[in-house]
């Protein structure tokens, strides 16, 4: 960071894809990068957070994305957070660096709060800290600490507790106000398992703490009160969670192969090895990665000392509650992760929301539990128990390294070599940890060298895996992308297939494309490019089958020879140029065999990325004059597919649509295209169809003439409006009433816990007649 880097993967964007990977970035040959397997951040996450902070800047809602998907809910796909508190860093300074600046914050938040959580209980400073850098620095968290989801969520958790334990001595109810407070940028966060995980945990704390207190008079009223602060937190987010819902219903995610394909996330029984060795399947790191699903799924690592000392708290003799508690989570969330009976029944049962999110993503709680154990074993510190474990933990480790060494463990001999060099660093320091327990006597001074040798470990696994990148690599201006937005202003841009504008990265010159990729994709508009991707042909039946079976979030263009192209209005194809050995070269030819040349034709190139332009796409805003009925959206795909003509006709969903006759001078123009609003110039003679190929979803309207008209849905997932003659002022906007409820509800949760704390404090000194005068040190 003090070498102004910030940390983001960019430095894959400009290394592996063009036409960033053509520029000049200092390098001789090419930018180097470190970690491939973080693209989902500079194409998915960064890039949504960016647009909604860009709008909220120009004072607009972060509503709508019109660059991706043809348009696309942005404030309602969840992971661009426009809410979440810690953005606002963004907005003070500028996107990359407050980005940095939020990621770089968490694990010191995380930590604090840890450690003051810890501390309230009376555990030393050793073992406060301990369970802080545990907690803050564990696998899954630093795994996804670029994403600036998981991380930034659970960073949360140990507040809200710490808030709890706070009410608990004080009986203030200002200190469940604010947890409840606490619940806003959980669930504004962007990521909804970690989000359902903290409000579980912090949900069975209270529980237990209330069941805890001796007597039983008050401990049904103190649940009660504590069911209705966390709903009421809950509410807090309702702005986000509200639109959020509405998508769901639209989307693909119970439908998403993504999840399937790699058998819901449940993780073999030998990844348990990855508790003791993080690396015994590789790291994306070092290229070496063979392991299953990708390597942020499946770590759970916290550390293997912290590990033996959370292994050692569970078995500790003097047992509380909370001990208990955290056993359970621990040893639950295991259970869970992996694949078994119990772990498949949420996905057997189609639990909401949960079965439709990765089961290993369970390692988190995981992580949280194993550094509140490992704080407690550490308090109490036991060095002969702890030796043994350690002990014990080392054999496993020896043994599986003798095994693999003799070639008695399957595993391909090119792997091999990975496992065991991964293995040495975790034998290396489970015998420096025995080393610490056997020879120093001082038990200060042990815990003290067990905390550092655990924020080692945990510094190094986090070093090895996370990349920092200039911040001009996606700020600078790109000839490629210049040209393009020097001939248009709202024409889409598609790409050939190979290492060219990854998914969304179209966003950073705002450009504006049909693909995409969203865990929330619309359904609608996934059946629609299914049948983009299949082009025009005979089929048997029009049968509303089309959207049979599973999708993915994925929107890759695949049949550049579809005539749908044409009607989204994709303008401009960038591909590459390769050498008669298939290497990407500046003085290559592009693939002839793939791309029609009479159809596309090259007016632009840069090194080795060529700029085609598409010669019979279709304009962006269109009159049309014929319509037939078609009210299945998925119907319509499939009459387009056997060979509707689209370019003179509309399919709309309207019953006896009006057919117009055109007028000579008919013409139609977009006078301003924005994020949630779109307005144009209209001149027909005898009235016609104004067509748009947005994507149709709930909450666009239209006014014509400032008076309120109806978007129809047209060629199944596009808007179309009936305009009359004469000239017509036409506007779209958007303006979901799921946001509108969802604003309303937030804002009356919030007064409710501003409210009724200062209520309590007015009520006490009505009923106490003035304010008592604090006691003196003598009268206590």
């Amino acid at each position: 960071m003090l070498r102004g880097l910030v940390p983001l993967p960019t430095d894959a964007l400009v290394g592996a894809y063009y036409p960033w990977a053509g520029q000049n970035w200092g390098f001789v040959a090419g930018v180097p990068y470190k970690n491939i397997s973080l693209t989902d951040v500079f194409s998915q996450l960064y890039p949504g957070r960016s647009l909604a902070m860009d709008l909220i800047r120009h004072g607009s809602l972060p509503l709508w994305n019109s660059f991706s998907f043809s348009g696309y809910p942005l404030l309602a796909n969840w992971q661009s957070a426009p809410f979440y508190p810690l953005n606002s860093l963004m907005l003070m300074f500028g996107n990359i660096h407050g980005y940095g600046i939020m990621v770089f914050l968490q694990p010191i938040l995380a930590a604090s709060f840890m450690y003051i959580f810890l501390r309230q209980l009376k555990l030393s400073r050793v073992a406060a800290g301990l369970g802080g850098i545990v907690s803050a620095y564990s696998g899954f968290v630093m795994v996804y600490l670029e994403y600036a989801t998981i991380g930034q969520i659970m960073i949360w958790l140990p507040l809200v507790l710490y808030l709890f334990e706070k009410y608990f001595e004080k009986r203030q109810i200002r200190f469940l106000a604010l947890s409840s407070i606490c619940l806003f940028p959980v669930l504004t966060g962007g990521f909804f398992q970690p989000a359902f995980y903290v409000i579980l945990i912090a949900s069975l704390y209270f529980l237990f703490r209330s069941l805890s207190l001796p007597g039983t008079t008050n401990k049904p009223k103190l649940i009660a009160l504590d069911a209705i602060f966390i709903l009421v937190g809950i509410a807090t987010a309702a702005i986000q969670l509200v639109p959020t819902a509405e998508l769901l219903k639209y989307s693909i995610r119970n439908l998403d192969r993504n999840i399937v394909d790699y058998h819901y996330g449940l993780l073999p029984v030998q990844n348990l090895v990855s508790f003791l060795a993080p690396d015994f399947f590789g790291n994306p790191a070092t290229t070496n990665y063979w392991g299953v699903i990708q390597y942020q799924e499946v770590t759970g690592y916290f550390s293997v000392i912290a590990f033996a000392l959370a292994i050692l708290g569970i078995f500790s003799k003097k047992k509380d509650w909370r001990l208990n508690l955290f056993s359970a989570l621990f040893v639950g969330s295991i259970i869970l992760a992996f694949d078994n009976p119990i772990g498949r029944l949420i996905y057997q049962f189609k639990f909401p929301l949960l079965s439709t999110g990765y089961a290993s993503r369970w390692l988190i709680i995981t992580a949280f539990s194993g550094a509140f154990l490992a704080a407690t074993a550490i308090e109490r510190f036991n060095q002969k128990k702890l030796t043994f474990i350690l002990s014990a933990l080392l054999g496993i480790l020896v043994l599986i390294y003798g095994l693999i060494w003799k070639a008695v463990i399957p595993i391909s001999p090119a792997h091999i070599p990975v496992v065991l060099r991964n293995l040495l660093l975790p034998i290396a320091l489970l015998i420096t940890g025995i080393a610490i327990c056997i020879f120093i006597r001082n038990k200060n001074w042990a815990k003290w060298l067990l905390l550092i040798l655990i924020a080692f470990d945990l510094g190094r696994f986090t070093v090895k895996f996370t990349p920092f990148s200039d911040p001009q690599y996606t700020s600078r201006a790109i000839p490629v992308f210049e040209y393009i937005k020097s001939q248009s202003k709202v024409d889409r841009v598609i790409s050939d297939s190979g290492p060219i504008l990854p998914a969304n990265t179209w966003m950073y010159p705002e450009l504006y494309s049909p693909t995409g990729y969203d865990p929330l994709l619309i359904k609608d508009y996934a059946v629609f490019f299914r049948g983009l991707n299949m082009g025009q042909m005979k089929a048997p039946e029009i049968n509303g089958k089309l959207d049979g079976g599973l999708f993915t979030r994925y929107l890759n263009l695949v049949n550049l020879n579809s005539p749908f192209i044409d009607l989204v209005g994709a303008k401009y194809l960038l591909t590459v140029k390769y050498d008669p050995y298939g290497k990407i070269r500046p003085w290559g030819k592009i693939n002839e065999g793939a791309i029609d040349l009479s159809r596309y034709k090259p007016v632009f190139e840069d090194g080795e990325t060529v700029v085609l332009q598409n010669q019979t796409a279709l304009p962006r805003a269109s009159l049309y004059y014929k319509a037939e009925s078609e009210t299945d959206s998925v119907k319509a795909v499939e009459k387009l597919i056997t060979g509707f003509d689209f370019r003179n006709k509309l399919l709309i969903d309207k019953e006896n649509p009006t057919q117009y006759s055109p007028g000579e001078n008919d013409m139609v123009e977009i006078t301003d295209y924005s994020a949630n609003k779109v307005n144009f110039q209209v001149k027909t003679q005898n009235g016609a169809y104004l067509f748009l190929s947005d994507t149709f979803f709930p909450g666009w309207q239209v006014s014509i003439n400032e008076k309120l008209g109806e978007i129809l849905r047209a060629d199944s997932v596009f808007r179309a409006v009936e305009v009359p003659p004469g000239n017509s002022h036409i506007e779209m906007s958007y303006s979901p009433n799921s946001y509108k409820a969802g604003a309303t509800i937030s804002a009356i949760s919030l007064l409710f816990i501003v409210i009724l704390p200062v209520f309590k404090i007015c009520n006490r000194k009505i009923k106490g007649g003035k304010e008592r005068p604090n006691k003196t040190p003598h009268s206590v």
